[in-house]
């Protein structure tokens, strides 16, 4: 049994081109789950949908219709019938919608949840593919309006799916033709490669499911994720590669526990820092007392471990701009341990309505931003230079807010900005596994390590204006190589803190004209 990343240096040290294509299953394969299940909670979350709207489905359909329903539900294989029972069931209660309102409710889970079903090792190996230029494939039994918006998200052009009927630009409620599956699925990979060119024999397909099968034929390089025995079994005798993927495992009642005390850990650290001030501390010295007592009580009591990498990078040089790749509620404490003290930061003016975060806030002179007044930005970018003109540091997320998948989103340029202002470098921080242990949206926090890599001081006093935009892209860029190259990535022990050249990623960062 191999893993994501091992298979991703393969694919990295093979043929590139167009010509090769990467044609990954979405539901068990590219996320953790069945999509169907998020869309239903969604709307029942958003009360679109009542659960006596479910019961009277169930009962409307006929009794062996139910039993499909019910066959489907527990078991992981089901066949065509059972699975075109459950999409039209579920499509049945969309009736009447068009497909732009779909696609617009699909946009929506993708925020609220299904981006969280990502499997981060199926995003490396997207990666390794898009790096080397192949042909990306989504391929699904389920409908274009729960895979396209994650589709788009990753930079995926095609999409292959199960049709859906429409009249009069309206959903039926019923499916347009058979589900992408089994036979259909091979048939639908062998026209996709006969308009496009792609060679089969060099090509790579991913699946998790015994109906796959015929689909993972069809490729010269398969590989079954997370396979039971059958599909082992199969996998054995076609020579196919086996992939071990992490999912996203429903939170045990520990974890919930762990994560209510991590939470109050963290307020109770920050609290009693602040407290200090009563016997006399400094301000400043009490907030980054409170908040790395803090941090560390949140960190420890959720089961959370660092791992760094350039720690160093961190001393180097001060005052800095520190950039940091925000996708989790846990960045938030991993930036103050790290950074420990002599340093600000941004925060929203949403806040200061939590009294004990909002003193901290203030005693560590961060600047608040309204992010829906655009008119203040002049305001926060010279508050943000003369903090660094006093000789604090700034953290910041360039992205503006978190991002969906370990994919950094754009990077504005305000930070890079403030840094050529003041005078200062920028400091990449790239964070991993953070979004693994805790989702954007999530409530609960996974023990686990989060593992950290502080890049080199990049100098942008040279840059030129009309290349700004050019020279933030290749910083980001140096997030996305970073992240889907980690194994590259020297172990904090095997790391030489001596060494004086930067990095070979960095030499585009140089700044240099």
């Amino acid at each position: 049994m191999s893993t994501a990343e091992d298979y991703a240096e393969e694919i990295l040290h093979g043929p590139a081109g167009p010509q090769i294509g990467a044609f990954l299953d979405f539901d068990g394969t590219l996320i953790d789950g069945f999509s169907v299940n998020e869309f239903v909670l969604n709307r029942l979350r958003h009360r679109e949908l009542m659960p006596r709207d479910l019961v009277r489905g169930v009962l409307g359909t006929s009794p062996l219709g139910a039993y499909r329903l019910a066959r489907a539900g527990i078991g992981k294989e089901t066949c065509d019938r059972d699975l075109r029972a459950v999409y039209e069931f579920a499509l049945a209660l969309l009736s009447g919608r068009t497909e732009t309102e779909l696609l617009q409710f699909g946009r929506r889970v993708l925020w609220e949840g299904l981006a969280g079903k990502l499997r981060k090792d199926a995003w490396t190996l997207v990666q390794a593919h898009q790096r080397m230029g192949h042909s990306v494939v989504l391929l699904s039994a389920a409908t274009r309006y729960q895979v396209a918006p994650l589709a788009d998200h990753l930079g995926i052009e095609h999409v292959l799916c199960s049709p859906l009927e429409t009249l009069d630009g309206r959903l039926t409620g019923r499916l347009g033709g058979p589900p992408l599956r089994g036979p259909v699925k091979a048939q639908a990979v062998d026209a996709f490669a006969a308009e496009h060119g792609i060679e089969l024999t060099l090509s790579h397909a991913y699946a998790d499911s015994l109906d796959d099968i015929p689909f993972l034929e069809t490729a010269g390089r398969s590989c079954v994720v997370n396979p039971g025995k059958e599909l082992s079994r199969a996998a054995a005798e076609h020579g196919w590669h086996v992939l071990h993927m992490d999912g996203r495992p429903v939170p045990s009642p520990i974890t919930f526990a762990r994560s209510v005390a991590a939470g109050g850990g963290m307020l109770t650290g920050v609290g009693t820092g602040l407290g200090t001030v009563l016997v006399g501390a400094d301000r400043r010295r009490a907030a980054e007392l409170g908040l790395r007592f803090g941090s560390d009580l949140c960190l420890g009591l959720a089961g959370v471990r660092l791992r760094v990498t350039g720690e160093e990078n961190l001393w180097l040089h001060r005052p800095a701009v520190f950039l940091v790749n925000h996708q989790s509620p846990l960045d938030a404490p991993i930036v103050s341990r790290l950074l420990e003290r002599g340093y600000t930061g941004f925060a929203k003016k949403e806040a200061r309505r939590f009294p004990v975060l909002a003193q901290a806030a203030e005693f560590l002179e961060m600047v608040f931003v309204d992010r829906g007044s655009a008119a203040r930005t002049p305001e926060v970018i010279d508050s943000a230079v003369r903090r660094l003109a006093a000789g604090l540091s700034l953290a910041i997320a360039p992205e503006g807010s978190r991002s969906l998948t370990p994919s950094p989103g754009p990077f504005k340029k305000g930070a890079f900005l403030v840094a050529k202002r003041a005078g200062v470098p920028v400091v990449p921080i790239v964070i991993r596994n953070s979004g693994q242990l805790m989702w954007r949206n999530a409530k609960t926090i996974r023990p686990g390590v989060v593992e950290v890599v502080v890049h080199d001081p990049i100098d942008v006093g040279s840059w030129k204006v009309r290349d700004f935009g050019r020279k933030v892209e290749e910083v980001r860029r140096l997030y996305i190589d970073t992240l889907s190259r980690w194994q590259e990535i020297p172990a904090p022990d095997e790391a030489d803190p001596a060494a004086g050249e930067p990095a070979p990623a960095m030499a585009a960062e140089s700044g240099e004209e």
